[in-house]
C-alpha cells in the first residue's frame, strides 16, 4: 500500500508565482474601500476594549460606505453593506440614531436572534450569496465570536477559530470584504 508521502493525488497543478509576476500584475495603490481602514477584498478586525466605541465606529463607517460620503477625513467607496448586529433591536436602532443613519441608507441588516437554526457555516454561506446578490462593498460581523457560534473559551483556541474563519477566506476569495 501507499502511503500518504507517496500517494498521488489527482490535483490541479499549484499556481506558483514569481516575486516579479506577483509586481507586475499589482495594482499601484490598494484597492481601499476606506484608507487607511479596509482594503477590498480583505479581513479587517476592529479590536478594543469593551464600551470604547467599536460599534459607533464601524456604524459611522457603514453610514460613509452606504453614502460614498467621506469618514473620517477619508474618501469612502460607495455601495451596499450587509451588517449582522448581536445587539438587541432596540439597541441597534439607538446605534443607528447616534451615527445619524436614515431609512434611505443602504444598509442591510440581520439580528443575531433571527438566526436560530442556523449553524455558522450554512448561516455565512448564505450570508455570502446574498453580499454576492446586491454587490455589497462591505459584509460586517458584529461580532464574530456570537454569529460563529463560539462558546467559553472557543474564541481563544486557535484551532476553533481558524475552522470558523475557513469560510471567511472563501467570501474573500469571490471578492467580498468582510470586517
Amino acid at each position: 500500500g501507499e502511503n500518504l508521502l507517496t500517494m498521488k493525488l489527482e490535483r490541479p497543478p499549484l499556481p506558483f508565482r514569481t516575486t516579479q509576476n506577483i509586481l507586475e500584475h499589482a495594482p499601484e495603490r490598494p484597492p481601499w474601500v476606506v484608507e487607511p481602514w479596509i482594503v477590498r477584498g480583505t479581513i479587517t478586525q476592529v479590536i478594543a476594549d469593551v464600551k470604547d466605541g467599536k460599534s459607533t465606529f464601524v456604524k459611522g463607517l457603514a453610514r460613509a460606505i452606504a453614502r460614498g460620503e467621506p469618514f473620517m477625513g477619508r474618501l469612502a467607496e460607495r455601495g451596499p453593506v450587509v451588517y449582522l448586529t448581536e445587539e438587541p433591536h432596540s439597541a441597534y436602532v439607538e446605534g443607528l440614531r447616534t451615527v445619524k443613519i436614515a431609512p434611505h441608507d443602504d444598509i442591510h441588516s440581520l439580528y443575531l436572534s433571527d438566526t436560530w437554526g442556523w449553524d455558522w457555516l450554512s448561516l455565512a454561506l448564505k450570508t455570502i450569496e446574498y453580499c454576492k446578490g446586491i454587490n455589497a462593498k462591505l459584509l460586517i460581523i458584529d461580532t464574530f465570536p456570537r454569529f460563529a457560534g463560539f462558546e467559553g473559551e472557543d474564541e481563544n483556541k486557535q484551532g476553533v477559530v481558524v475552522a470558523a474563519y475557513k469560510v471567511l477566506e472563501r467570501a474573500i476569495a469571490e471578492g467580498l470584504t468582510v470586517m
